[in-house]
């Protein structure tokens, strides 16, 4: 029985290792291009998402130029070859890795050499740090996310969670002005908890867990002396009697 000879299949991929940049010439060479024609010095940037922008804005408008080697614009070739390309898929393929991290006392976490603040972290024996480029998820041992945000090196702020840090401090509260969020209260508040008599500061502490949930740490440090005054009966709580100078309010007799 006589066979016929199979076609020869010529693979036009070539398979390079990772991290070998030397393997793959062209890629890094196109990398140099981006780098040596668009950032030829630091960029000025309001964030990451800004820079990808105006970089891809200056990338459309780098294909109206001719191929380095065929005698057409790089968009005509692009839209060319677009014809024969498949879709991206609609869902973003998840590039992350994944460790495991502990919390302190504090309910603090390490993350990219920042301590981070995270409610709860220490009511769990195990917790794992899922990332992507920008963003973090912090995943409990039964796979519940007990927090998220933008990964540190993306400068961007991130809320203070007050209500947590001040359940924290009535529980400890030698530790209060000696603590990382300290310098972060706004003044009044801050001058508010700045006593040395223990008793008075847990008083004012659990008045100001009170107020948060209707109103946040900025506003109660603007309208301090009319939230924390009704609170107080009409006695300021730098042991003043403000309604003393209520006459001389502008418009008042």
């Amino acid at each position: 029985m006589a066979f016929s000879s199979l076609p020869t299949i010529t693979a036009s991929t070539q398979v390079c290792n990772p991290r070998s940049g030397n393997e793959k010439g062209s890629v890094e060479n196109k990398v140099g291009y981006v780098r040596y024609n668009f950032f030829p010095t630091a960029p000025r940037m309001a964030d990451y998402e800004s820079l990808n922008k105006d970089l891809y804005t200056q990338l459309l408008k780098d294909r109206n130029r001719q191929h380095h080697e065929k005698p057409s614009l790089i968009e005509e070739l692009w839209v060319e070859e677009g014809a024969a390309l498949w879709a991206l898929p609609n869902h973003d393929y998840p590039v992350r890795r994944e460790l495991v991290v502990t919390s302190n006392k504090y309910n603090e976490i390490v993350l990219d050499k920042t301590r981070i603040h995270i409610p709860r972290a220490r009511n769990h024996s195990l917790l794992t740090a899922r990332l992507t480029w920008d963003k973090y998820q912090i995943v409990s041992g039964n796979g519940e996310i007990i927090d998220e945000g933008n990964r540190p090196y993306m400068g961007k702020s991130r809320k203070i969670p007050w209500e947590m840090i001040l359940r924290d401090w009535r529980r400890k509260l030698n530790t209060v002005p000696y603590s990382r969020y300290w310098k972060y209260l706004p003044g009044r508040i801050q001058h508010y908890l700045n006593t040395e008599d223990l008793r008075v500061r847990y008083d004012r502490v659990s008045e100001l867990l009170e107020l948060l949930p209707h109103n946040d740490m900025t506003t109660i440090n603007e309208r301090f002396f009319e939230l924390v005054g009704e609170r107080s009966e009409g006695v300021d709580p730098y042991e003043v009697r403000w309604s003393a100078y209520d006459k001389l309010t502008k418009g008042e007799n």
